[in-house]
């Protein structure tokens, strides 16, 4: 224990992450009774001058001019020793009733990892004992279930944390809402509620209901079954096309053996008969090919519209052209 100028102690670099400042009555309240009966207890600080326990007490004394202040110099072996005894102390000085119940739960939150508490079973951190959620929500001096819901209250969406550090959204209404609302229905509950007045459970229970509505019983667009037939008769098509595609790409087999045999056994003019009539054949073929499919071209400016089997389908087929065209050139190049 020693006075010490209280320019040289330092705030905690994480107390305004758990801890708010007191403001409106219950401060003035408490600078009187620092004006009228001093500090009782030392501020707890680490050998860095780090403030532990008395944060308040300390800015009171500054706007009081209270220049030096009794300290008690502790040793800590870790960091996490160190935010142990900021987040028990400020709880037991404050009662679990005062905080910030955001803030709550996030001290909590951060009791458990540094206790190492994963779903009431300890895992044991090196410096600190290990303890279970039961025993932990004991400390502090609240329920399981208590706990548990201080600590959903840390999922809100930033804009849902301001409207309970505001009032407009009770904790209890903000737990019930998290509990049941992924953070994109978080968005779209803030985005369809007046949050210039108080937001109620039962605003919160309906808008909750709506939601389930709906992804039970989604409404069905009105041109659904269409949209299905039209799907059913591309589906069709592209099956033809397909068999159409595989026949062609059989008769092109074929007469390129054809044209290999006519080389070797027949006459020169007889083979040059053959092979201009076959290269009218086989144009006249492929004219007849795109003139029978070449209407669905336009699919290609739908494609992400289609369902994915059909969508992977016309893709598929698009690619076996291509890669048949490709063969095509590619001996016509050599």
């Amino acid at each position: 224990m020693q006075q010490l100028n209280i320019n040289e102690l330092k705030p905690h670099p994480r107390n305004n992450e758990f801890f708010d400042d007191m403001t409106g009555d219950a401060w003035e309240a408490f600078k009187e009774s620092i004006k009228t009966s001093g500090i009782i207890e030392p501020i707890v600080v680490t050998k860095d001058m780090i403030i532990v326990s008395g944060h308040q007490r300390v800015r009171a004394a500054k706007e009081l001019g209270i220049s030096t202040v009794m300290v008690d110099i502790r040793k800590y072996e870790n960091d996490e020793q160190v935010l142990k005894d900021l987040i028990e102390t400020n709880i037991r000085q404050r009662g679990v009733g005062n905080p910030n119940p955001i803030k709550l739960g996030r001290c909590i939150k951060e009791l458990e990892k540094i206790y190492g508490v994963r779903e009431g079973r300890p895992e044991k951190l090196p410096k600190v004992s290990a303890v279970t959620q039961e025993q932990l929500s004991d400390m502090i001096g609240i329920s399981v279930d208590t706990l548990q819901n201080y600590k959903k209250l840390t999922e809100l969406i930033p804009e849902l944390e301001d409207l309970v550090e505001t009032g407009i959204l009770a904790p209890t209404t903000a737990t019930a809402l998290v509990k049941r609302m992924t953070p994109s229905e978080q968005e779209d509950f803030v985005k369809s509620m007046d949050i210039t007045q108080k937001i109620t459970q039962k605003q919160v229970q309906q808008y909750i209901n709506e939601i389930k509505q709906l992804k039970e019983n989604p409404p069905i667009p009105s041109d659904y079954n269409s949209t299905k037939r039209e799907l059913l008769d591309y589906k069709n098509d592209y099956n033809n096309l397909k068999s159409q595609f595989n026949e062609k790409v059989l008769e092109l087999q074929e007469l390129r053996k054809q044209i290999e045999n006519m080389k070797v056994t027949e006459p020169t003019e007889q083979y040059n008969k053959k092979l201009k009539d076959s290269t009218i054949f086989f144009c006249s073929k492929v004219a007849d090919f795109i003139e029978k499919v070449g209407g669905y071209v336009w699919l290609s400016d739908h494609l992400n519209e289609l369902p994915d089997y059909e969508r992977k389908s016309y893709v598929n087929a698009v690619k076996t052209i291509y890669a048949w065209a490709e063969n095509l050139l590619s001996n016509i190049n050599d």
